[in-house]
């Protein structure tokens, strides 16, 4: 695979554009740590190839994306009041096959709106977005054992500066309350993304090793738009780079070996856990107060 930058319509990226095998990107990777190699296999379009179906209601969260970036799927305004008429779901459907976004006049309107707030608080932050969005990151890593490993990422928006250069990550969420971030980023694996994304624009680029960051732009539109932005901490840093290098030693492993095994390989034994004795006993505490 050739090491670089490029551009891929979202499909063919999802797809694996990699012609030599399968490669491993952050998400793939993240369910081959946080939960096992067999859920990495089933999710790799070339693998497994179980694919998420593609729900038939509103993602306003794509359709800021696409908003504030600047690329990607193309939008589908519909004029309809609602999606109960037939002619109305036929046309979100074809939308959705087409690999487009539906959405409703008035929902796309309040989406404007909500950049335009999106915008001016990116302004605020002095953060502006004039590099490039969506681009797609090939690049190669070396596992433990000497096996190199193809990876791929699509980066929401590259801002190259001098021999520096920020990467922009844009996520829609619940609440960017920084309490929920926190949560939020180990336990979707964007701490293992970040660390894929910065080790891939420096493989890409080495000239700027040491000198690449990365930013979330954590983005929470109701009840009132509001941008976190988030740079990751040395603990946080440092832990997306452990998990990162663990994916790759298990893909390099599994992908060798044709083996993707689940969560365990034997019979294990499994303890009660305390919480469980402790309600067992508070219960069986309070039967014996109802007896006497």
């Amino acid at each position: 695979m050739t090491t670089a930058f490029t551009t891929y319509p979202a499909a063919l990226y999802h797809a694996d554009p990699h012609e030599g095998g399968p490669s491993l990107s952050s998400s793939i990777g993240n369910l081959i740590v946080s939960r096992s190699p067999r859920h990495g296999w089933l999710a790799h379009p070339k693998l497994g190839g179980v694919r998420k179906v593609q729900t038939k209601t509103f993602d306003r969260g794509s359709l800021i994306h696409k908003l504030v970036l600047g690329e990607g799927a193309e939008i589908v305004a519909v004029d309809a009041a609602d999606w109960r008429t037939k002619l109305a779901q036929q046309q979100r459907d074809d939308a959705y096959t087409a690999g487009k976004i539906p959405c409703l006049i008035a929902d796309l309107e309040d989406a404007q709106e909500a950049t335009v707030e999106i915008n001016r608080q990116l302004a605020a932050y002095g953060i502006e977005l004039t590099g490039r969005s969506e681009v797609c990151a090939l690049w190669a890593e070396t596992a433990t054992d000497g096996t190199e490993v193809q990876c791929r990422a699509m980066l929401d928006h590259w801002l190259p500066v001098d021999r520096m250069g920020t990467i922009y990550d844009l996520k829609s969420c619940r609440s960017a309350h920084p309490a929920a971030i926190q949560r939020h980023i180990p336990g979707y694996g964007y701490d293992l993304q970040a660390a894929a994304y910065v080790r891939g624009v420096e493989r890409i680029e080495p000239e700027r090793a040491g000198r690449v960051d990365f930013v979330f732009l954590f983005t929470e539109l109701d009840p009132a738009v509001t941008v976190t932005p988030v740079r990751r901490s040395g603990t946080l840093r440092e832990l997306g780079e452990r998990k990162w290098n663990r994916a790759i030693d298990l893909w390099a492993r599994c992908l060798t070996a044709n083996d993707w095994p689940g969560y365990v390989n034997d019979i294990i034994e499994i303890e009660a856990p305390p919480w469980a004795l402790t309600d067992f006993d508070n219960a069986d505490f309070a039967a014996e107060l109802a007896a006497s």
